[in-house]
């Protein structure tokens, strides 16, 4: 499956990430997105993975000025799915590491001991497909032609050649050494542990 994009030379970029179950934040970005594509039907938006995990009940109460939304995830996945129908080729969509814990990555632990297991004890049955096609259908990277490359994380090293993504497995029990080693760059920050 082609993990990889390289967008074309023209056109319009619009770049967003973690919105972490905000489903204001996302709605914005639609519309930013939309209007953009009016102007200019070359515009594509990237977003840049970890779009489920709203802050718990705790955390809301103790940070409202930071965590004063409720947990808008799976709107979130279904709005994105919207619009990647109502604008083949332009809306793409790239694996973050809350977003790989629902399709056999490590499960991550920030407002909850296990945030996948918590999600997903919540979504009816359509619900949870809805999530995993979106989720197994990601990129883990999108190259700019101006050479930036767009991923959730902070490659190192292990990224020698773009193709190398498309043979890479979700499932972390499946990967080889080599391929976890990249994938944990491409999904984490550097000294981000895997559970946050």
């Amino acid at each position: 499956m082609q993990r990889h994009l390289i967008l074309p030379a023209q056109g319009k970029l619009l770049i967003s990430t973690d919105v972490h179950g905000n489903e204001e934040d996302i709605a914005t970005l639609e519309a930013i997105f939309v209007a953009l594509r009016a102007q200019d039907p070359q515009t594509h938006w990237v977003i840049l993975g970890d779009v489920v995990h709203a802050p718990d009940e705790a955390s809301r109460r103790e940070n409202p000025d930071l965590y004063d939304y409720p947990d808008g995830s799976m709107q979130i996945v279904d709005r994105i799915l919207i619009q990647q129908r109502a604008h083949p080729g332009h809306v793409h969509f790239v694996l973050g590491n809350h977003d790989h814990g629902h399709v056999g990555g490590p499960h991550t632990a920030k407002f909850y001991p296990d945030e996948v297991a918590a999600l997903e004890s919540r979504l009816r049955p359509d619900e949870r497909q809805r999530l995993h096609t979106l989720f197994c259908s990601a990129l883990f990277a999108v190259a700019a032609p101006c050479g930036v490359l767009l991923t959730h994380g902070a490659p190192d090293d292990s990224l020698h050649d773009l193709r190398t993504l498309d043979e890479t497995p979700l499932d972390i029990l499946q990967m080889t050494g080599p391929q976890l080693r990249m994938m944990r760059t491409l999904l984490t920050s550097y000294g981000q542990s895997e559970r946050s």
